[in-house]
């Protein structure tokens, strides 16, 4: 027993000198360095700034740990986390952007219970990689962090035998891995190298997160993911647990949305509202005034904790800095803030010729989001070009030319065969258009420039926006450059579309002095109008448009038709059929207002088979809803249906919410007439939605107020009171801007009472108001509930 005992200490003793051999092997390095560091202090004419450089490169720092708020990758950790304790050799790679927590979220892998389990705290090991700007500098970063000593000439010799002297499972998280990747000098060849040699120990699981779209290296088998922003309810927990007092705060999810859902820049934002004590909505007109400067303060700039440094790590990387191309189109695309397609990316960059280099390199810095339809940067990375001014003058002067052509080459009106495919190429780049012609960022760039054809671009995407989704800022914008230009024609083509944007969105008290103003324009002089269509053509559209507007004002009916009437003996038979037709069309419109049906289906008849000999479907189909008004005013609503049917038929390839809309609303109230409650309801709804996609309110209003009405028919109080107070709200809305408005809601309210009176009382016969739109006044509803 003495002699195993005595075995068993002699063991022991062997075992403790090997450590304390190894101790003096490390402490002799350390103080190797120490020595070394005190010949470069006291070196002559050595600078000092370079001592830093050493020494923070090489002093060993520990991990880390996990962000305490941290919310939105509970997935992905899970995934990574079943990756490491499943695989049989774990390499896993986590790629992305600058700032959207791949290190955050490769810490809250490291540090899961179960990964604890497997890889005990001893065994796993963080290597910041971010200062390792070459091979040597990498090799002598993994052997502080992996506690190699180094005993030999060959780093990578060591940090292999000593990640060999044992099988336990090891794992080494390679942080910021971009640097060494990217070195300028060439080296990608030994950094690949180091880390084949490292995928060869199979007890070793290697973590890697990197700035970039691309694996570091195709010799190796990764599992990889490209992290996404966080989602939107994630960042508003984010945003909320860090500055409690914005958690009602309506402004906060517009400052997200800011800063592109980018976890990092959520972070930092939160922490400056809170100890700046600020609200979202000041945060945020900040942000627009100074971009990621603001979550960059001096102190902290040449840190990571700094917004701008995060950023810069990317822009300014040797990656990027050595390709001219995709410096250039970084510029580009940060002044396009919804991105562009590859197909489309000709038209924004037309002198860019290797465009597929550019984009590689940009993808690999992280620069592009990872889509395959969409070349798009990052809202804080376009900020930061903004602000540092990093987008040269040539490239503002070249983009905002290049989306003037693309609008002009584009743009035209819904009569025309290609505005389907026109328009839907203008609606795929609207958001860029809109940043660039109304100045959004970078609008110092364009301060004051109200060139020709700049105001040209500006009238033609209006109309483009009239036709399909009115905007009265892009409209409002346009006539003060147009003002400022004193061109006459696009002033008064401003003051027409300004004026129709208003009629489309209900509000006819705005749209009648901007249609008046044109009206009585020099533009439309005798002289004018004698030798110019384009003269001509304006006329009738300020004329159709200002008709409309009076009618909805509910002014005299004789001034109405006396305008028109002057406009259409203007009209040059031989020339201006296009004209005739539109004028005709709103002559009967307006006839049929004045209760003057013989002579408006007269006209309206005449304006129907113009358009359609021109080929002109929309127009013949708007002519074809105020025939079946006529009929349907005058008793006869199988003939309405018929029109109805036909005009139908016309827009199918018509993609207009406001025609269609129009056309299924009076639909409906025709089949109301014939007692056909079930398909009435059915065109009713249908003319909701089209109303709901335009934003029309007084259409919305409107089309309630019918289905409220046909719920009654039906004996359906409840839902008819509901139907009927969201029609009230719409029509509250309106108001004084339409005729229709005060007396809708006052008809509304009214029938609201009543349908308390019913349900109180089945019995009762009740005195129901018609819809506001109807002529004949009220309706009876029994215990039947028949009219």
């Amino acid at each position: 027993m003495q002699v195993s005992k005595d075995i068993q200490t002699l063991q022991a003793i062997k075992e403790l000198q090997a450590r304390l051999h190894k101790i003096h092997g490390l402490t002799q390095h350390v103080a190797d360095r120490v020595d070394g560091i005190y010949k470069i202090l006291t070196k002559p004419n050595r600078k000092q700034s370079m001592v830093p450089a050493v020494s923070d490169k090489l002093v060993r720092q520990d991990m880390p740990l996990k962000p305490r708020i941290f919310h939105g990758r509970d997935t992905l950790v899970q995934e990574l986390v079943g990756l490491l304790l499943d695989e049989e050799l774990p390499r896993i790679c986590i790629l992305g952007p600058g700032g959207m927590g791949k290190t955050s979220l490769a810490l809250a892998v490291v540090q899961s219970p179960s990964v604890q389990a497997k890889y005990n705290a001893h065994n796993c090991f963080w290597v910041p990689c971010i200062e390792a700007t070459s091979t040597s500098l990498f090799l002598q970063i993994l052997c502080t962090h992996l506690r190699v000593t180094v005993e030999t000439s060959s780093p990578l010799n060591d940090i292999l035998a000593e990640l060999k002297t044992t099988v336990e499972p090891r794992l080494i998280l390679l942080d910021n891995f971009e640097t060494p990747w990217n070195t300028l000098d060439n080296t990608q060849k030994d950094v690949n190298n180091v880390i084949q040699q490292l995928d060869r120990i199979p007890h070793v699981a290697i973590l890697v997160t990197m700035r970039g779209t691309h694996l570091p290296s195709n010799d190796i088998v990764w599992q990889s993911k490209n992290l996404p922003p966080t989602d939107k309810d994630a960042c508003r927990r984010i945003f909320s647990d860090i500055n409690p007092d914005s958690k009602d705060d309506p402004d906060v999810d517009h400052l997200l949305t800011e800063l592109g859902y980018m976890p990092f820049a959520v972070t930092l934002m939160a922490n400056l509202g809170k100890e700046g004590q600020s609200s979202a909505k000041h945060l945020l007109e900040e942000w627009r005034d100074a971009g990621p400067r603001m979550l960059s303060p001096s102190q902290v700039d040449s840190s990571e904790k700094s917004m701008n440094k995060s950023i810069s790590l990317s822009v300014d990387s040797n990656l990027v800095k050595r390709d001219p191309d995709a410096l250039f189109l970084l510029a580009t695309l940060s002044l396009l803030p919804a991105g562009t397609s590859r197909e489309n990316l000709h038209w924004w960059a037309p002198s860019l010729k290797l465009k597929t280099g550019a984009i590689a390199t940009l993808s690999r810095a992280a620069l592009l989001t990872p889509t395959s339809s969409t070349l798009f940067v990052l809202p804080v990375v376009q900020s930061f070009m903004h602000h540092h001014h990093r987008i040269p003058d040539e490239v503002h002067q070249q983009v905002q030319s290049a989306c003037c052509q693309y609008v002009l080459d584009h743009a035209c009106r819904y009569r025309d065969s290609k505005f389907k495919t026109n328009s839907e190429a203008l609606a795929s780049e609207d958001t860029n258009i809109q940043s660039i012609l109304l100045g959004g960022q970078g609008a110092e760039k364009l301060e004051g420039s109200c060139d020709r054809r700049l105001v040209e671009a500006l009238v033609a995407f209006s109309w483009h926006r009239y036709d399909t989704k009115p905007n009265l800022e892009i409209v409002t914008h346009t006539l003060e450059l147009a003002r400022a230009s004193r061109n006459q024609r696009r002033i008064v083509e401003s003051l027409i579309c300004l004026g129709g944007t208003h009629s489309k969105l209900n509000d006819f008290n705005l749209a009648k002095p901007c249609l008046q103003e044109a009206w009585g324009s020099p533009f439309f002089s005798a002289k004018n109008l004698s030798s110019g269509p384009i003269c001509r053509r304006l006329r009738v559209e300020c004329a159709w448009l200002l008709a409309g507007a009076l009618r909805h004002l509910h002014e005299d009916p004789q001034e109405i038709i006396a305008l028109l009437e002057s406009v259409n003996a203007t009209l040059r038979e031989d020339s201006d059929e296009e004209g005739r037709a539109r004028t005709l069309s709103a002559l009967g419109h307006s006839l049929r207002y004045a209760k003057k049906y013989d002579d408006a289906l007269n006209r309206l008849f005449h304006a129907r088979a113009i358009s359609i000999e021109l080929g002109h479907n929309a127009d013949a189909a708007k002519t074809l809803n105020y025939i079946a008004r006529v009929y349907r005013e005058t008793a006869r609503p199988e003939k309405a249906i018929c029109r109805l049917d036909q005009a139908l038929e016309l827009i199918q390839e018509i993609d207009d919410p406001y025609i269609h809309g129009g056309i299924l609303l009076t639909y409906g109230t025709v089949l109301l007439d014939m007692n056909r409650n079930a398909e009435a309801m059915e065109y009713l709804m249908k003319a909701l939605c089209d109303y709901q996609l335009l934003g029309s309110v007084l259409g919305l209003a409107q089309t309630l107020e019918y289905i409220g009405y046909t719920y009654l028919r039906m004996n359906e109080y409840q839902e008819a009171a509901t139907t009927y107070q969201e029609a009230t709200e719409r029509y509250v809305i309106v108001g004084a801007k339409a005729a229709l408005g005060q007396a809708g809601k006052e008809q509304c309210r009214r029938n609201l009472d009543l349908i308390k009176r019913k349900q109180k009382n089945q019995h009762e016969i009740v005195e129901f108001l018609r819809p506001t739109g109807d002529e004949d006044g009220k309706c009876l509803l029994g215990v039947s509930g028949s009219e």
